[in-house]
């Protein structure tokens, strides 16, 4: 009489394991949906464009930020710039992004008389001159992203003369902020000679 107990027992134990298998499945597949959710979100990526760009001496003057970004396509459609570079580069979030445009060109610094009928010697000085972007960002969420940027470009102004060079004109801007996606903001800018300003937008 004791072996039907026997059975029920034996069925109960597997009606328990395998329970406990479905249960262990079921937070498997759930823990395996969360790192994939993980996974995709840290791996958005973005388009970085950044625009470096120089109008007259009072065009920018009296605008505020906001003006001065909405009206910077109409200025460029109306020729009102004087230049305006601009890079594009991606980055994945939450990772760094490094991007450097340069080329190095030989500056006359001065010059060495050579002696009596002879052309004097010129002295000449490589510099490197670009532009160079570092950038790490992540998502605000709604729609927003925060980002870390360093931005630096240095270009030559003016032609220079025999013994003497060209003027090296920099610009270097390190800070941390936060964008909406699509709309540019004004990172700086200076209302001198030269007048330039610097937008950044970011794209998903």
């Amino acid at each position: 009489m004791r072996y039907p107990f026997i059975a029920i027992a034996l069925l109960l134990v597997v009606v328990f394991d395998g329970a406990f298998t479905i249960g262990q499945e079921a937070k498997d597949d759930k823990s395996h949906a969360v790192n994939d959710h993980a996974s995709i979100t840290n791996n958005r990526s973005y388009s970085i464009e950044i625009i470096e760009f120089e109008i007259g001496d009072s065009d920018g003057a009296d605008l505020s930020e906001d003006q001065l970004v909405k009206s910077f396509a109409q200025m460029k459609g109306d020729g009102m710039l004087r230049r305006a570079d601009t890079i594009r580069f991606s980055a994945v979030q939450e990772k760094p992004s490094l991007i450097n445009f340069g080329k190095l060109v030989s500056l006359t610094t001065g010059s060495i008389p050579a002696g009596q009928g002879r052309p004097a010697v010129r002295q000449m000085k490589d510099v490197e001159i670009g532009i160079t972007a570092e950038a790490m960002l992540a998502s605000s969420g709604k729609g927003r992203v925060s980002m870390s940027l360093l931005y630096r470009s240095s270009r030559l102004e003016g032609e220079g003369a025999d013994d003497s060079p060209s003027d090296i004109v920099s610009i270097r801007i390190e800070t941390a902020l936060e964008l909406e996606l699509d709309k540019p903001k004004l990172l700086g800018g200076v209302s001198a000679d030269p007048n330039v300003y610097v937008l950044v937008k970011v794209t998903e």
